[in-house]
């Protein structure tokens, strides 16, 4: 065979080459969507993870596997294991696009050595929508967004979207049903603007019962918009009765700690310190309070695990 005859057969065999390539490739692009591996970091580094609204968790990265989510799509996602600032241990496990935002998350919690999923975060014709799961793995809530809003709409699932793992295509908001004297919050689209302006009005009114229309804290998330509406009144009036309206859990408890820190000088006695408020940072915040108000340094022995806000407090520094 001579020269240009061998050329050719090269040609052809690099041709075929490619083209297996390029079908093997959009194969993987349509059966596992952003094929990843975790980045390298140190054995002793903690990966910070956000597993649920308003949650903080560390912990070690265990490496990549591929998900199928309600949509359908097999998408590599890079995971760890990670413990919550109130002790909850979940299984993380997110998508980054090529850009570097996050678009596909989910979530398990380990409970007794036990996995349950409970949530996966995913895009949906323009939007991003929230799944919540029961304890049976099957979904029983979803939240759509605007990634550049806030939660705007939920649905529940029926009982064939559920057998059949379809995204449903007209989703239903809480406030949907609801009708309120203030037609102008009513009236807006996204259910963040509505909340917005449910807690104006109830600011300018000084009346949390205003606060009531707004959706009440869901159980999978700790940042809830009627809590804040009750802090921003509570604090405005100020009334620290209020306080005792926010949800023990919100947050981590720091909203409702925040509040009757807020209002630390309403507080009757130091006791309230310990009764009333659940994190120690806050606690120590207000023992710290107490002993400047009553003059008495012998409080400061009830701060924990702060020495150098205590030996502040010993000194009546900063009162």
């Amino acid at each position: 065979m001579n020269n240009k005859g061998s050329f050719k057969v090269f040609l052809i065999v690099v041709l075929v080459i490619v083209v297996l390539l390029g079908i093997l490739f959009g194969i993987s692009h349509f059966t596992n969507k952003g094929e990843i591996s975790c980045p390298k970091t140190p054995e002793d580094q903690i990966t910070l993870r956000i597993p649920l609204q308003g949650v903080m968790a560390g912990g070690k990265q265990t490496g990549a596997e591929t998900h199928k989510f309600v949509n359908g799509e097999s998408v590599s996602v890079c995971c760890a294991d990670v413990k919550s600032a109130d002790g909850r241990d979940f299984k993380d496990c997110i998508h980054y696009t090529e850009e570097g935002k996050q678009d596909y998350q989910v979530v398990w919690e380990k409970k007794n050595g036990v996995l349950n999923k409970i949530k996966e975060d995913l895009p949906w014709q323009g939007s991003q929508c929230i799944y919540n799961f029961d304890g049976s793995g099957e979904w029983s809530g979803r939240y759509c967004y605007d990634p550049n809003e806030q939660i705007a709409t939920e649905t529940q699932p029926s009982t064939n979207q559920k057998d059949n793992q379809q995204v449903p295509d007209t989703p239903k908001s809480y406030y949907d049903t609801l009708t309120t004297p203030y037609s102008e919050c009513d009236n807006l689209q996204y259910d963040s603007d509505k909340e917005k302006c449910y807690k104006e009005k109830a600011i300018e009114k000084k009346d949390i019962s205003i606060c009531d229309y707004i959706k009440p804290k869901e159980s999978w998330s700790y940042y809830s918009a009627r809590d804040n509406c009750y802090y921003e009144v509570a604090y405005r009036i100020p009334d620290i009765t209020i306080c005792d309206k926010i949800s023990d859990d919100s947050q981590i408890a720091e909203q409702k700690d925040r509040c009757y820190i807020t209002l630390v000088n309403y507080l009757s006695s130091v006791s309230d310190c310990d009764n009333k408020i659940q994190t120690q940072k806050m606690k120590n915040a207000c023992y710290k309070h107490f002993a400047c108000r009553n003059n008495d340094n012998s409080l400061c022995d009830n701060i924990i695990g702060d020495e150098v806000n205590k030996e502040s407090c010993i000194k009546f520094e900063f009162c």
